[in-house]
């Protein structure tokens, strides 16, 4: 699979194109000032392949590089920070 990470600013959302056809987004809302990440989704029929932790790792790379302040809201981000230490920049609710 080809990936091509982007942050759509316009539409408050992280965008992963795959393949040149598909798209995956991780979508927020802004608060104070801090992005909170409130939705992660992935085509159907790419569910299962490791789109959505490629998608999340862009993400929480951009947030940091970035200096971005961000809260994870979305259930699967929030399994996904809990379960990997490098990315405890991210708060979580």
């Amino acid at each position: 699979m080809h990936f091509k990470f982007s942050h759509n600013e316009v539409k408050n959302c992280f965008e992963l194109l795959i393949d040149d056809k598909h798209v995956a987004i991780i979508s927020y809302n802004i608060q104070n000032d801090k992005l909170y990440l409130n939705h992660a989704g992935v085509p159907d029929e790419l569910s299962g392949q490791g789109v959505g932790k490629v998608l999340a790792k862009n993400t929480f790379e951009y947030i940091k590089e970035h200096s971005l302040e961000a809260v994870a809201i979305c259930p699967y981000l929030v399994a996904l920070v809990k379960r990997n230490p490098e990315w405890n920049f991210i708060e979580i609710l």
